[in-house]
């Protein structure tokens, strides 16, 4: 809300707010954020409103996924089966972000994916994007959803890579179905 804009503001360097859009933090739409900045201000998120532990911006990338997806989209992305819908997520990757691309591999209930040619990595950044995966697989009806990081960019590694792993609803009414005798 609108103290906690105020709250971040008051903790983000000067260049960043106006990176950000200005003390509304609201840049305008469609315009491109500089990564640094936006990273700077997940980490402030994290400080403020978290335990320093990155987990309130998994949360924060959760929200992200939510927001992302605008009405006319929700009923066809809920047609999907989810790990289609996260290889098109990567897929329209560069509509979001300047640089770097994604390389996937995917069973029916598993998607492994690894962040290459991206010239700057930090943290906060990684931690905010596996929430937005993990929430928009929760948006797109997964259950049980679990977004493991493997490697980062930002702690030395060649790439970033994630290993995601769900089960749809239909999954669990057909794990209850009685099984014939044998």
């Amino acid at each position: 809300g609108d103290d906690g804009v105020r709250k971040s503001c008051a903790s983000l360097p000067d260049d960043v707010v106006d990176d950000l859009g200005g003390p509304s933090l609201k840049p305008p739409s469609m315009s491109w954020v500089p990564f640094a900045s936006h990273s700077v201000m997940l980490e402030h998120i994290d400080a403020i409103f978290g335990d320093g532990d990155l987990q309130k911006l998994v949360e924060v990338g959760r929200a992200m996924a939510s927001y992302d997806f605008p009405a006319i989209a929700r009923p066809v992305a809920k047609l999907m089966n989810p790990g289609f819908f996260l290889d098109m997520a990567t897929r329209i990757w560069g509509f979001y972000n300047s640089h770097g691309t994604w390389e996937v591999t995917r069973t029916n209930r598993e998607l492994i994916g690894a962040y290459f040619g991206c010239p700057e990595s930090h943290v906060a950044f990684c931690a905010g994007t596996r929430g937005w995966v993990e929430g928009a697989l929760l948006y797109r009806g997964a259950i049980d959803v679990h977004v493991v990081e493997e490697r980062c960019a930002a702690k030395g590694a060649p790439c970033c890579s994630v290993r995601v792993t769900w089960r749809e609803k239909r999954d669990t009414a057909r794990d209850r179905r009685p099984r014939p005798p044998t």
